[in-house]
């Protein structure tokens, strides 16, 4: 976040809007993405926390919880300092439409990266499925928002055409996975002698 807050003042006048778009819209994603790859296998408490009552949609809730807490955190300290700096966001949307951007690609890339990690029992496995999705998406993205049936999966449409008609569509889609993936990481921990 400082690292873009510094490149938002050192931009010209025509592109700091731009680069305060690219770090809520398409850093912010891959970087809840791969925080959420390691939330399980990396706690050295995961057995423990296996033989306990507690529900496992609580956990993975719990979990999923913290690197949403710090992606809000994180997005809203950035847009408050960017406000302060003069930089209009304005043309997101409104507030809530601000917010929506950026947090429905974190929710999908949250759960891709749980979902992967725990798919491949690696959280290498889950960092890299995020990381291929992005690059493709990133490099794709012209293609992606033209094509009226890929836009509907592209994680960055939000900030790239943040007030078209499509984008009702495309964050319904994105939830919906959000979704899906939520239910494959539920079904992963109900083999929990895979994790131990």
């Amino acid at each position: 976040m400082s690292l873009f807050l510094i490149l938002v003042v050192l931009a010209p006048e025509d592109q700091k809007y731009n680069t305060a778009r690219a770090f809520l819209g398409f850093l912010l994603p891959l970087l809840a993405g791969g925080l959420a790859s390691f939330i399980f296998l990396r706690d050295t408490a995961l057995e423990l926390q296996f033989t306990t009552s507690q529900s496992l949609w609580t956990m993975i809730l719990e979990r999923l919880g913290i690197v949403l807490a710090a992606m809000t955190l994180t997005s809203l300290v950035f847009q408050a300092v960017v406000q302060l700096l003069g930089i209009s966001l304005t043309p997101l949307g409104g507030l809530l439409q601000r917010q929506l951007v950026w947090l429905i690609p974190c929710l999908v890339s949250s759960a891709l990266g749980c979902a992967a990690s725990l798919g491949t029992r690696n959280s290498s496995g889950g960092t890299a499925a995020v990381s291929m999705l992005w690059i493709t998406q990133l490099l794709m993205r012209g293609w992606f928002a033209r094509d009226p049936f890929a836009r509907s999966f592209l994680l960055f449409y939000g900030v790239m055409d943040p007030l078209g008609d499509p984008l009702i569509l495309n964050q319904a889609v994105l939830s919906i996975i959000t979704v899906c993936l939520l239910g494959l990481i539920f079904l992963s921990l109900t083999k929990r002698e895979r994790y131990i």
